[in-house]
């Protein structure tokens, strides 16, 4: 529901009934629609934490994290079609309420990953010492937000062929070679 209509548009009521369940009994698991749509977000934070720690943990350098990262991207948005709805219906002003609390927490995965890789990477000689990780670790993960998010948007995706100058998405991965490559 959260992910079809969004976060406003959304009944506790109407979740209720699609599962079966009374509102009472609805409010006994969750105190409030808020409280719903933040379990689901915490749901997501996990998924996804996991799966960045698991490539964190594989990977033998930056690039290969990186390389890992963009695919992961690709692959969580069409696994979790919903969850990558909501992820990007945060990141709206629609939702500024919520998504001030909701970035310090959802954020920070990305940030303290590829931030120590590429650390990690400076100290090896892998890419130049004078370059900032913070900013580098941004732009990058701009790239992965940018492209997962044309999975569930039809601007983003449309975004994406303008730039490719293409009618339809139909080799990722060589777009994925493409952006691993830049």
């Amino acid at each position: 529901e959260f992910a079809c209509k969004g976060y406003h548009a959304t009944s506790i009521n109407e979740i209720a009934r699609n599962a079966n369940i009374s509102i009472g009994a609805m409010y006994s698991y969750f105190a409030s629609k808020e409280d719903l749509f933040l379990s689901i977000v915490n749901e997501a934070y996990d998924l996804m934490n996991e799966i960045l720690q698991k490539i964190g943990n594989e990977s033998k350098d930056v690039f290969e994290c990186i390389r890992k990262m963009l695919a992961a991207s690709r692959e969580f948005a069409l696994k979790y079609p919903q969850l990558n709805q909501i992820y990007l219906d945060i990141t709206t002003q629609a939702l500024t309420s919520l998504s001030v609390r909701l970035s310090s927490k959802l954020e920070m995965i990305t940030p303290n990953l590829l931030g120590e890789q590429l650390k990690n990477a400076k100290k090896a000689g892998l890419i130049e010492s004078n370059l900032d990780e913070k900013i580098m670790a941004y732009c990058i993960d701009n790239i992965f937000m940018m492209y997962q998010f044309s999975f569930s948007s039809d601007y983003y995706k449309q975004r994406l062929c303008i730039y490719l100058e293409i009618e339809e998405i139909d080799d990722m991965d060589q777009i994925e070679e493409d952006m691993y490559s830049f």
